[in-house]
């Protein structure tokens, strides 16, 4: 149950992270990032805010292959963590 209540709030911490990077667009648990307008730039954004405020492992690709906060959570839950700096 820890770990659900984590998740959920790793979720909800990207839809906000989604929200600061794509201002005005309503975004939520399953909003693509590119379909709002995302590009690489900001897909960098979501990284460097993610790593920095959540304290998450996620990288580009996650971004890119997840598209969604709720899908990106998943896929760093799935992978091995990132080596730390």
């Amino acid at each position: 149950m820890a770990d659900l209540v984590a998740s959920d709030q790793l979720i909800e911490g990207l839809v906000e992270i989604f929200a600061s990077v794509l201002p005005g667009v309503e975004i939520d648990a399953d909003s693509d990032l590119f379909d709002l307008g995302g590009h690489s730039i900001v897909a960098g954004q979501v990284v460097a805010r993610a790593r920095e405020i959540l304290d998450i492992p996620v990288s580009l690709r996650d971004v890119f292959t997840a598209r969604t906060p709720r899908g990106i959570v998943e896929a760093v839950d799935r992978r091995a963590p990132l080596p730390r700096r």
